[in-house]
């Protein structure tokens, strides 16, 4: 196995395991902004030491290092908090595809502002992502006209 297969799915576990934690979160009503920091603070002492390993500490990382981590940090938190803010209000499933779908938004920007070129295999993925969001908009809405009783497997609102 490569080191970028097993990266690969490093991330691919680890991704998997922070959605279901979110579900776990939310379903001991745990306050999306106490989920966001505690996942920040968590990412900041392991990135941080990291960055100290690799580095002869963290004294000679360039300035445009952290100029650059923090404004996306904090919207990563951002996106953080509100994706577990949304969990509350829809089935994981459905918020984390919409997640995973949102690669769509750099590709397009990357294409419509750095004119990368499309071939097939980013046109074909860019239409079956736009399909896959027609397909949860409908699953939504079938849901929306569904007896309360039948959304989230019949489960009354806030058990669990």
């Amino acid at each position: 196995m490569t080191i970028g297969l097993l990266f690969l799915s490093l991330a691919l576990v680890g991704f998997a395991a922070m959605g279901v934690l979110h579900k776990v979160g939310d379903r001991f009503r745990c306050q999306p902004t106490a989920v966001a920091a505690v996942a920040m603070s968590a990412g900041v002492v392991v990135a941080a030491a990291r960055a100290a390993s690799a580095h002869d500490g963290l004294t000679d990382l360039p300035a445009v290092v952290p100029a650059v981590a923090v404004p996306f940090g904090l919207l990563a938190a951002g996106a953080l908090w509100a994706f577990q803010a949304g969990v509350r209000h829809g089935r994981i499933s459905t918020s984390w595809l919409l997640l995973n779908l949102s690669v769509a938004i750099p590709v397009g920007l990357s294409v419509a502002l750095y004119g990368e070129p499309i071939d097939g295999r980013r046109a074909v993925a860019l239409g079956l992502i736009a399909l896959a969001v027609v397909c949860v908009w409908w699953d939504r809405r079938a849901a929306e006209t569904a007896l309360p009783a039948d959304r989230d497997g019949g489960a009354p609102c806030g058990s669990g």
